[in-house]
């Protein structure tokens, strides 16, 4: 009977032993692996949502450890990235803006230079009309003539050129 009493004692005691074992392991690992994974996952939820200088803390040197540096590496990545895009489009808004001063102003020159090609093409078309089919002078008017009009068709794709795009408003 005390035998019996012995083993069914170290069967308890066994029991006991597992389980605190197992509960001790558990912890050392809730707390060695599991918090440092869920740290890494709020700051990669952080990265996802746009806090793109969120960073982890790395206070290991296990697996653990590189991948935080890993993602610290891709989030020091992708932030350079965002700032050369920023970078770009201010170039790009700028040049956009240079392209529409420059359109402007050659819609200016070419309305200035316009208006005085057509009063010299109707006064010379005038004269042309007046004078008589013989005459030596025609053949240089009807040259001029047609110089004034090459002259107003390079100011009209002047023009063209300089007139802003409609946008589709379909795609907005």
């Amino acid at each position: 009977l005390n035998v019996r009493n012995n083993i069914i004692n170290r069967l308890i005691f066994s029991m006991l032993a597992i389980i605190l074992f197992a509960l001790i392991f558990s912890y050392i690992a809730i707390k060695l692996i599991n918090n440092p994974l869920e740290e890494i996952m709020k700051t990669v939820s952080y990265l996802e949502q746009g806090d793109i200088d969120k960073r982890i803390q790395v206070k290991r040197d296990d697996i653990i450890g590189k991948l935080a540096e890993k993602i610290n590496r891709m989030a020091v990545k992708r932030s350079e990235a965002a700032r050369e895009l920023e970078k770009y489009h201010a170039m790009q808004m700028t040049r956009a803006s240079h392209m529409a001063s420059i359109g402007e102003m050659a819609a200016c020159l070419a309305h200035d230079i316009k208006n005085p090609l057509a009063c010299m093409s109707s006064a010379l078309q005038v004269i042309d009309g007046e004078m008589e089919d013989t005459s030596e002078n025609k053949i240089i008017i009807k040259e001029v003539i047609d110089q004034i009009e090459r002259m107003d068709h390079s100011v009209k794709r002047i023009l063209e050129y300089a007139k802003p795009e409609v946008m589709d408003k379909s795609v907005i």
